[in-house]
């Protein structure tokens, strides 16, 4: 970390900025862009905007083709009355987008609310042993749903450095449009990721978001956290645990320290209680050196995972559950490491998948391992057969 930021928002790729690691299947390493804090808020994104003004123009028709028609005239009046729905710096940044790719406000504040609460996710705070700082990886699924909108955020989509003159403040992946974060890193202090918890439709939640919480979208609160230059491990934590939010959801945290690392499960409001449910931790003392959070409650048995009529989206999550338990607990404390959290870990079916659009290992006490991939699962024909 600390790069010095570029002249451009744009930078070199990732496979000149990160050292390569060892092969990681269906995957290319992820390009790095900068955000210039010290800018204007309408200027953040304007690079960013014209480098992908097409793929994100073809990403917000996609997301258009799912909204309810009743929805869409709503767009205009979200984007006219944007400074109430979305303080400062995150309007200014969404109408400078806007303005370098000609598409409407309102359609980007949508497109970033239904971003917000559509994550399926696999994430996996760690650590070797009760003195071994945490590691923190993640895949990030898209639903099924909108596989166009994942061919093309596979385009898209990049690891992005948020700096203050010319060094990196806090680092996250996203996918432009996207101006908030479901994942991310602060140096040397913690590192977070979000998944879907679903307990309503996505339109309830937006509704909800629009009529009583406007400041309250996920991705907004992630980038707050990683903003405030006085938040650690333990702040953030009961922050995460307090704040109301758009929807409910998981919120995976780890820190510096050994024992840094934890689950919160949340409602809108607050996390679920009891809180030794609601905030699953770390815990040397009873061996838990571990903790994988998919998309249902950790705390719920999986059923029999053959179709019996569940619901098709938990017993995804729940193989994904049993899958990737099974793969940490042969890999074992003594042989965890950045490389073994990403392959086999999260390179292993079904916790790997056709909706998985990138994975990311990171560290706070050691920013410099953070990597991240865009990932292509199966890969098409001629790919596999390069990769023979």
């Amino acid at each position: 970390m600390g790069n010095k930021a570029p002249t451009s928002s744009a930078s070199a790729s990732a496979r000149d900025q990160q050292p390569q690691w060892p092969w990681v299947p269906h995957s290319k390493p992820m390009d790095i862009r900068i955000i210039n804090l010290d800018a204007d808020p309408k200027d953040r994104w304007k690079e960013i905007g014209k480098e992908y003004k097409t793929q994100l123009k073809q990403i917000i028709e996609e997301m258009k083709k799912t909204i309810p028609e009743s929805v869409l005239p709503l767009f205009d009046k979200f984007g006219s009355e944007l400074d109430s729905l979305l303080p400062q710096p995150y309007s200014g940044e969404l109408r400078g987008l806007a303005e370098v790719t000609e598409i409407p406000v309102g359609e980007l504040f949508v497109f970033n609310l239904v971003y917000d609460i559509t994550a399926h996710c696999t994430s996996i705070v760690a650590q070797r042993s009760k003195y071994a700082q945490p590691l923190h990886a993640r895949n990030l699924d898209m639903p099924p749903e909108v596989k166009d909108i994942t061919s093309i955020s596979r385009h898209a989509t990049f690891t992005v450095q948020f700096q203050r003159a010319g060094e990196t403040v806090y680092s996250g992946v996203t996918t432009v449009g996207i101006i908030g974060l479901l994942t991310g890193q602060k140096p040397n202090s913690f590192t977070i990721t979000v998944n879907e918890r679903r307990t309503g439709s996505i339109w309830t939640n937006i509704f909800h978001i629009l009529r009583d919480h406007p400041g309250s979208a996920i991705t907004f609160q992630v980038r707050d956290a990683l903003a405030d230059p006085d938040l650690n491990y333990q702040g953030v934590l009961k922050r995460m645990i307090d704040i109301p939010m758009i929807a409910a959801c998981y919120v995976i945290i780890a820190g510096t320290k050994p024992g840094e690392g934890a689950v919160i499960t949340r409602d809108r409001e607050e996390a679920v209680k009891p809180f030794d449910k609601g905030v699953w931790k770390l815990n040397d003392s009873d061996g838990t050196w571990y903790l994988l959070q998919t998309n249902t409650d950790h705390w719920t048995k999986p059923p029999n995972l053959e179709p019996s009529g569940h619901d098709e989206q938990a017993m995804f999550s729940y193989r994904r559950q049993v899958v990737g338990n099974k793969q940490m607990s042969q890999m074992g404390p003594s042989n965890l490491s950045p490389q073994n959290l990403i392959n086999p870990v999260l390179s292993t079916v079904p916790v790997l998948n056709e909706h998985t659009l990138y994975s990311i290992v990171m560290s706070a006490a050691d920013p410099s391992l953070e990597k991240s991939w865009i990932r292509d699962y199966p890969p098409p024909p001629e790919s596999a057969q390069e990769r023979a």
